[in-house]
């Protein structure tokens, strides 16, 4: 059996990163994905949303509930502790653990890394720079963008 031309891949989560993952398999590199979520169906999603009282509809993430060997932040305490956000500038953070991750809800927000946060070390002592520059990562965030519809 002759070896594979091309090193497999393993990403891990299954959300945008898709859009990488189909140049990946297009140029014949082998890719394994891991998502720590379970799978759904387009039909439980709106079935979910069909019975949400209609105080809840506004919530994006009320749709998907956490599984609890997959949990992700829920509204209202459900999961509550999972994720804590405080300060000045806190930011109520959602993200659903399912295949496909948040591009389930994501209604069309699309934040990008700035270069500050990618020098987090150099410039402000905490944690670790990025091992490339926001350069090297802007032409990927325009490609993805565009695959989007941004």
């Amino acid at each position: 059996m002759a070896a594979p031309s091309q090193s497999p891949v393993v990403i891990v989560g299954t959300g945008v990163v898709g859009v990488v993952t189909e140049q990946l398999l297009d140029a014949g590199i082998p890719v394994l994905m891991l998502e720590a979520g379970p799978r759904v169906s387009r039909a439980e999603i709106v079935e979910n949303y069909r019975n949400l009282p209609l105080a809840a509809k506004g919530n994006p993430i009320e749709c998907y509930p956490s599984r609890e060997w997959a949990p992700h932040p829920e509204p209202a305490g459900a999961g509550k502790g999972y994720l804590q956000l405080s300060g000045e500038d806190s930011y109520a953070q959602s993200y659903v653990r399912y295949a496909g991750g948040s591009t389930w809800h994501w209604a069309g927000t699309c934040w990008r890394l700035t270069p500050a946060d990618m020098q987090l070390h150099s410039r402000y002592g905490v944690g670790r720079d990025w091992a490339f520059d926001y350069e090297t990562l802007e032409p990927y965030y325009a490609r993805a963008e565009y695959k989007l519809g941004i």
